[in-house]
């Protein structure tokens, strides 16, 4: 890596110039020279952006594996469920379901108890695919609900120093993410300081949480030094931003930068340089190892855009908020930086007076609703829109400073009510559930009672049992034979009932019938004389044999 040739620079830029490349090129004894670990100072971290598309839906993962994207929805289902993707966060934003489908908008159908969906070959370590975006739908009845958007960015890889923007919540998060998700061939990772105007490092050697082991906040950039065993390609994923802090540094010097989801501004580098007063803009060249500025109109031109990394080395009066601008003057924002949640500002000098400037209400990036964009500016507030303020959802009041309490109306029918920036939550009594805790729970819905009929009741139920059967859900079958009641048997426990097998002799439901063998009239000449199974014939006079049919012998002549 070389540096470019500085003649071609503008004469009066050429110092500043030169320190600001080091945010880009990295030879060796820079390195060697510019090693920090520690900030000494502090990052500025801007208001959220207000990206309206990707309203927070049901929870989606997102993962790599290997080569694929995976998606996982799990407690999430329905009658349909379809995945979505594009290369075109807007298209989802605004996704119509139950209509034609924009072009650039791939759906693919799943089978209704789907909970997860694997693209397959989306993030190719071999040849280059686009940046996605997803969301889930799932149909439940007449209602379609969407997931919150995911993502998956794709960047060129090579041997050397390799720039990657962290433009998703879930990204890396410190340095040693970095080499987690990116896998071996990840050397050392780098930051830049832009308050101490320095790199910042750490190599695996130092070790997961070491103090080396600096932050990447949302809307970072890092820099991957890689060996030759990197993948030609590499993948990060995570969830679209939609009110997240996104980091944005306005330093004088050199400034990491990227562009968040959803920007829609100008997207040319000659605009923050020409039309905002920028003193440059560069990109880094992965593939070729090498750096691009623009500066002025003698330079290339090139296009900006979302989650990429860029460098902006901005002027001694550049800002974040009116703190960093002296008297008399605040911190100016263009319409691009929106209020400094996409970019810094630059300091202005308030305006003496407004008699003469143009009227019609503008809305400042404080919040509140001026006469003109002059008396706006003189307040020290930069126009976030024309016309008046508008509060965000959920908040009221002249300068949008009440937070609406959403509970005040009592929505909770039963449950209690807690308060959140437009929305609330309840938390239901027991045996309730629904939005506003509307509805009972059907406890019978499970089925609980194994041989019965369920009573539903609020946090409970009632089984009634059928005939046989007790225990709460009539899982327990009656023993009929506890009592003992078979008198002269064993008793066989039956469902709802008993049989008893009744001892010799015995007869009855309960074997209490002692059975009558002198019915059948058994002895032919004597008297029959009942015993428990069995009975005995007394016979009469010249008859003998168990039933008396035997005659007596006659006597032996004397």
């Amino acid at each position: 890596m070389s540096m470019p040739h500085q003649a071609s620079l503008p004469s009066s830029a050429r110092l500043r110039t030169l320190l600001g490349l080091a945010g880009l090129m990295l030879p060796t004894a820079l390195l060697a020279s510019c090693l920090s670990d520690d900030l000494d100072g502090e990052l500025i971290t801007l208001r959220p952006i207000d990206f309206e598309g990707p309203a927070p839906g049901f929870a989606v993962a997102i993962s790599l594996g290997g080569e694929d994207v995976v998606l996982d929805w799990s407690g999430a289902q329905g009658t349909a469920v379809s995945v979505f993707r594009s290369s075109d966060p807007a298209l989802l934003a605004s996704l119509p379901l139950g209509n034609a489908l924009p072009a650039g908008v791939v759906e693919v159908v799943l089978d209704p108890s789907a909970t997860d969906y694997t693209d397959v070959g989306a993030a190719d370590h071999d040849d280059l695919t686009p940046h996605y975006y997803y969301r889930v739908g799932i149909e439940t009845g007449d209602a379609r609900v969407l997931s919150q958007m995911v993502m998956k960015t794709t960047t060129a890889m090579a041997q050397g120093y390799n720039k990657l923007a962290v433009c998703m919540v879930g990204g890396p998060e410190r340095a040693s993410d970095v080499v987690a998700r990116l896998g071996s061939s990840v050397v050392s990772v780098w930051g830049w300081d832009a308050v101490n105007q320095s790199y910042i490092h750490w190599t695996p050697a130092y070790g997961v949480g070491s103090a080396a082991d600096f932050t990447i906040g949302l809307g970072g950039v890092l820099m991957a030094q890689v060996d030759g065993s990197t993948p030609a390609y590499q993948s990060l994923v995570g969830a679209v931003p939609t009110n997240e802090p996104f980091e944005v540094t306005g330093r004088p010097g050199n400034n990491w930068w990227t562009l968040p989801v959803g920007y829609s501004g100008p997207a040319m580098a000659s605009y923050w340089v020409d039309q905002v007063g920028y003193w440059g803009v560069g990109r880094w060249d992965n593939l070729t190892q090498s750096a691009s500025w623009y500066w002025n109109s003698d330079y290339a031109d090139f296009g900006l855009e979302a989650c990429q990394p860029y460098d902006m080395y901005l002027p001694g009066d550049a800002c974040t908020s009116n703190a960093d601008c002296g008297e008399d003057t605040f911190c100016h924002f263009v319409d691009a930086a929106s209020c400094g949640d996409v970019a810094a500002g630059l300091c202005k000098a308030q305006p003496i007076g407004c008699e003469e400037a143009p009227q019609g209400e503008v809305c400042g990036c404080d919040g509140v609703t001026y006469p003109s964009a002059c008396e706006a500016e003189q307040a020290g507030a930069s126009v976030a829109s024309e016309g008046a303020c508008e509060c965000p959802p959920g908040f009221a009041g002249a300068n949008c400073d009440t937070e609406i309490d959403e509970c005040e109306a009592n929505p909770c029918v039963n449950g209690d009510c807690e308060d959140q920036v437009n929305a609330y939550e309840c938390a239901c009594s027991p045996g309730w559930t629904g939005t506003d805790c509307e509805i009972e729970i059907d406890e019978c819905e499970a089925d609980p009672c194994d041989n019965g009929v369920c009573v539903d009741q609020v946090n409970g139920y009632v089984c009634v049992c059928s005939p046989g059967w007790t225990g709460t859900d009539c899982e327990i079958e009656i023993d009929e034979c506890e009592a003992d009641p078979c008198d002269n048997g064993v008793c066989v426990d039956q469902v709802n009932g008993y049989v008893c097998v009744c001892a010799p002799g015995w007869t009855g439901t309960d074997c209490e019938i002692e059975i009558d063998e002198c019915e059948a009239d058994p002895c032919d000449n004597g008297v029959c004389v009942d015993q428990v199974n069995g009975y005995v014939c007394v016979c009469d006079p010249g008859w003998t044999g168990t039933d008396c049919d035997t005659p007596d012998a006659p006597p032996e002549p004397t």
